[in-house]
């Protein structure tokens, strides 16, 4: 789905943004969040090779495929990853809700590194605010006795515009 794809392209780039001048990030921890199902489960952790090779395998899809299919759109966010600093230590960096980008050890991160999370999770919000808007009402998703896939999905064509905006500017890494 384009959403999906968006929001892993973003991490992905800041992660290599991190890793080209910090060092070589050995564990990335996302969690996936799918708002008809209501759910938010963390994936398994992957490098940075596995992860491009996950991102790969992340089809972009139309609106008439995701409707036909009963496909649920997500949004994947960066939560957790460890790096491997090129002076030979090693640095495990969360999201901490409410806090920010912190170290697990309590050590700081690199100023310019720190902002470019922080870019990161802005960039993020934007994209999650749009996500939230692709879908309907409540009442339009609880009557699911109606519907073979279980929920009624409507994008409205203003949300769809600004998603086709974003794909333009995340489409590569």
């Amino acid at each position: 789905m384009i959403v999906d794809r968006i929001s892993l392209i973003l991490a992905y780039t800041y992660l290599s943004g991190f890793e080209a001048t910090e060092g070589r990030i050995e564990s990335v921890l996302l969690s996936k969040i799918n708002n008809f199902r209501e759910s938010t489960k963390g994936l398994e952790k992957m490098n940075m090779p596995e992860f491009a090779e996950f991102i790969n395998a992340s089809p972009v899809t139309t609106r008439v495929t995701v409707e036909r299919n009963c496909i649920d759109q997500a949004l994947y966010s960066l939560r957790n990853f460890t790096i491997i600093l090129k002076n030979g230590g090693r640095r495990s960096i969360e999201y901490r809700e409410g806090e920010g980008w912190r170290t697990n050890d309590g050590s700081v991160i690199n100023t310019m590194q720190l902002e470019n999370l922080n870019q990161y999770t802005i960039k993020y919000n934007e994209i999650k605010e749009i996500y939230d808007r692709l879908y309907t009402n409540e009442y339009i998703k609880s009557q699911t006795e109606y519907i073979t896939c279980g929920y009624i999905q409507q994008m409205f064509n203003d949300v769809i515009d600004e998603v086709i905006q974003l794909y333009k500017l995340y489409k590569t890494y």
